[in-house]
This record gives structure tokens, C-alpha cells and sequence, in this order.
């Protein structure tokens, strides 16, 4: 029996899924973290009645890191600010020049994987399994979301589609490809699976699994109390 329900390939030109021990520079993980790629499904399709659970991830072109020099605004904008007749900045608006950082971000260029998840069904739910799953690749089919996608920052846009043979023989090595080429092989260390608030000590809490991939496929470990 497989271990997914639904499948998609999705792609864009650039990803950033920020490591979360850095706490100025992006620095990315060299694939996409098991919770970017529920945020990536969630877009697409989403009920309060189940939750996704990814449990592959394929790697299908290479990802090449690529370095770029962003402005990020490091300050909340304030009403006061922009309030033209303000009492603390009277006539002078929000200065946006005032308040931007110049920062480095490692990133990954031209991205795409196959991803593949199952649902967790929660109890008293009024749906089932092959009704999630008929909606999803519906929704696939027609390029539908209720938000359009991203690969970590907003401006990283995700595009999605049905996968073909191809992009499936290619994952599971049941095709021959003359020029397949396989990233990093072996223990990467450890990648963020998901973050939660604990209710005891109202911290965000992370949750981490061991990062193997094997002939560009990531089989993500399944945590306790998530299934």
C-alpha cells in the first residue's frame, strides 16, 4: 500500500527556506523543509478537518545556491508614521530610507521537487480520504489555490501542476534518464520538520528530523503524535 495520498510538482525561480539557528543572515536548507511544503499544499487546498503529513520529497532539477544582497526594512511602520499630521513626526511621513538594512540571503536558484503527502483525519470529521484526495488533484488540474504559493519569502512565487510519468519515473528510478543527476547522497544532518507553541510555556517550539537523501529522494521521518 503507498505511503502518500496525494502527489504535486512544484517549481519557481528562487527558494529560501531560512535555517532557523540564523538570526540576521538567510542562509537555506538545500531542499524544502517539510513545513514549507504543508504551507505549499495548504494554498492549494485546506479544511479544518484534517491536516497534511509529507511524507516524500523529490529533488527533480539540481537547485544551484545562489547569493543575492537584499533591503529588508528591520522596523514596524506605525500609524503615527504615516500619518501626515502626526505629533511626533509632524508633516515628514515614514522615511523608509532611514530604517533599511542591507543583508545577505543563500538561496536556492531554479527549484522544483514532487511532493508527497498523506491526511491526517481528524475524529468527527465529515469527510474521508478519497474525497480530500478528488478535490486536491482537481484543484491541480485547474491551477486553482485560495493564495498563490511561495518558496519561504513572499516574493519567491510557486507554480504547481500535475505530476507526469516522467517526473515519476525520475524520483523513483524506475526510468532511464540520460542525464539524471543526483544531488548530495547521504546524512545531511538535521532539517526543521514543523514548529508549534506549547501551551505550558507559550514558547514556539521545533521540531526536527534527520535530513537523508537517497538518489534525490527525501523520505521524511514521521514524528510521535503527528500521525
Amino acid at each position: 500500500m503507498s505511503n502518500y495520498l496525494v502527489e504535486v510538482k512544484v517549481w519557481g525561480k528562487y527558494a529560501c527556506f531560512t535555517r532557523p539557528e540564523n538570526k540576521v543572515e538567510r542562509l537555506s536548507y538545500p531542499i524544502i523543509t517539510p513545513s514549507a511544503a504543508v504551507g505549499v499544499l495548504e494554498a492549494i487546498y485546506w479544511k479544518p478537518e484534517f491536516h497534511w503529513e509529507i511524507t516524500e520529497i523529490g529533488v527533480l532539477p539540481h537547485p544551484a545556491r545562489n547569493g543575492i544582497v537584499d533591503w529588508e526594512n528591520y522596523m514596524p511602520i506605525t500609524l503615527n508614521e504615516l500619518a501626515t499630521d502626526g505629533q511626533t513626526h509632524p508633516q515628514d511621513g515614514y522615511n523608509l530610507a532611514q530604517h533599511r538594512v542591507q543583508r545577505t540571503c543563500l538561496i536556492l536558484r531554479w527549484p522544483c521537487y514532487l511532493i508527497r503527502a498523506r491526511v491526517n483525519i481528524f475524529p468527527g470529521a465529515d469527510t474521508n480520504a478519497m474525497a480530500i484526495h478528488r478535490q486536491f488533484s482537481d484543484r491541480v488540474r485547474k491551477g486553482q489555490c485560495y493564495h498563490q504559493p511561495s518558496f519561504g519569502l513572499r516574493e519567491f512565487t510557486v507554480y504547481f501542476s500535475e505530476v507526469s510519468d516522467i517526473d515519476r519515473s525520475y524520483i523513483d528510478n524506475s526510468g532511464k534518464h540520460e542525464h539524471r543527476q543526483y544531488i548530495t547522497t547521504g546524512d545531511l544532518g538535521m532539517i526543521l520538520h514543523s514548529y508549534t507553541l506549547s501551551p505550558i510555556s507559550k514558547q514556539v517550539e521545533y521540531k526536527f528530523v534527520p535530513l537523508k537523501i537517497t538518489r534525490n529522494k527525501f523520505s521524511v521521518e514521521i514524528l510521535e503524535g503527528m500521525s
